[in-house]
């Protein structure tokens, strides 16, 4: 725990000493008061999006911290499907060039990976467009490393639909699994439980939220959830969900309140906006990655990460 600490301490300084709130803005200024920090290493003139981060597995299951996501700048002439990527974070806080992950990716379109990490395992679960032309689930497991076994689909007609379904957040050790799905209403948040954490999932809920409110992060106690809804002139916002403790099931309506915008830190520059939020806790601190095309980045959608703390209660 230790040697962890020690890996870890220096981006924490790091992401403290460079997440501070700026003065109130002026009027017509339409500059965020919450100044995130952008991924640098990783950014590139495409777009990277759907970022996961791995901070908490032992070094002789995982060679962590390490960071998942989607990259459309990898395809070769007029090809722009995204595809998942790796990087490393070094002892200094910065991250490596993010690299493919071979063993992984097939020839259709992948996105939004999230590793749920076990003692004794870790499953990267993922949506692709290898057997058709919408999104399903694919499962991979880990086995050392960065190596994996060639992954296999969530057989289960009651998760994988016609429809497309996308961004898998698996929670309270494997036992919930939270998605998004493409409705005819548009976007939906649905749940899947998944008793004793391994086997097949259960019948989804369709979660009492708006329509257009998805990709959703959950963080581990359940009580808070981050996600993307509409911002305005077809551009995405970030917003916050919480948790109302009397309610039993998290699919019970008015079990999660309606989300409210992260207005301190959405930009209003830029044509897709602010968007694929994933909570991080690293030692006593929960950090937000999110995707954005504010200005300022190497081009397209950028990776950033703020301090959650920053966010409010």
């Amino acid at each position: 725990m230790q040697h962890l600490f020690f890996v870890l301490s220096p981006v924490l300084c790091l992401c403290g000493a460079s997440l501070i709130a700026a003065p109130p803005d002026k009027a017509g200024d339409k500059k965020p008061t919450i100044e995130p920090t952008k991924l640098d290493g990783v950014n590139s003139p495409a777009d990277e999006d759907d970022p996961f981060v791995v901070t908490d597995v032992p070094k002789d299951i995982y060679d962590g911290p390490q960071l998942y996501y989607v990259s459309n700048g990898t395809g070769k002439g007029k090809e722009k499907k995204f595809h998942i990527m790796v990087s490393r974070r070094k002892p200094t806080g910065a991250w490596t060039k993010g690299q493919l992950l071979d063993a992984v990716n097939g020839e259709g379109e992948e996105r939004s990976p999230f590793l749920l990490r076990e003692k004794a395992s870790c499953e990267l679960f993922f949506a692709s467009t290898r057997l058709g032309s919408n999104f399903d689930f694919f499962k991979a497991m880990h086995k050392g490393k960065d190596n994996f076994f060639a992954p296999v689909p969530i057989n289960n007609d009651e998760i994988c639909t016609e429809a497309d379904e996308i961004h898998p957040c698996v929670t309270a050790k494997g036992t919930q699994l939270y998605f998004s799905r493409k409705t005819e209403e548009g976007w939906r948040m649905f749940m899947s439980l998944r008793p004793g954490g391994n086997g097949a999932f259960e019948k989804p809920h369709k979660l009492d939220l708006p329509p257009g409110y998805y990709h959703a992060t959950v963080s581990q106690d359940g009580k808070t959830m981050y996600l993307q809804g509409p911002a305005g002139k077809d551009r995405w916002g970030l917003y916050k969900s919480t948790r109302d403790k009397d309610k039993k099931d998290p699919w019970d309506e008015g079990a999660w309140s309606k989300p409210d915008p992260l207005d301190r830190l959405n930009s209003l520059d830029g044509k897709k906006g602010d968007c694929s939020p994933c909570l991080v806790k690293q030692g006593n601190l929960h950090f937000l990655y999110f995707a954005s095309d504010r200005p300022g980045g190497q081009g397209g959608l950028d990776l950033y990460v703020v301090n959650a703390r920053l966010l409010g209660d």
